[in-house]
């Protein structure tokens, strides 16, 4: 995500088809292989997100995560100090 990469899902099982929403739906940083259909839609979710203009959207908004993702893991940043807290609290 830190690359400014979208993703190209194909979801199968499990969590993965609420991954797949997640990312294309509400995120708007990736696209889903319609019905899984591997070959026949590759090119066409290539040709979204590496040549128009929603796939320079989701590329500028996956730099912007991973901004937020980077700043997080810093010494004092967000998933540190809330980590630390998860730790206070278990073992106190």
């Amino acid at each position: 995500m830190v690359d400014g990469v979208p993703m190209i899902c194909r979801p199968f099982f499990g969590d993965q088809k609420l991954n797949n929403k997640m990312l294309e739906h509400e995120w708007g940083i990736g696209v889903g292989i319609e019905n899984g259909a591997f070959k026949e839609n590759t090119l066409r979710a290539l040709e979204l997100t590496l040549s128009s203009e929603k796939g320079r959207v989701m590329r500028q908004k996956v730099l912007e995560l991973g901004e937020y993702a980077l700043k997080a893991i810093e010494p004092q940043g967000s998933s540190i100090k809330d980590f630390t807290t998860l730790i206070n609290i278990v073992t106190s």
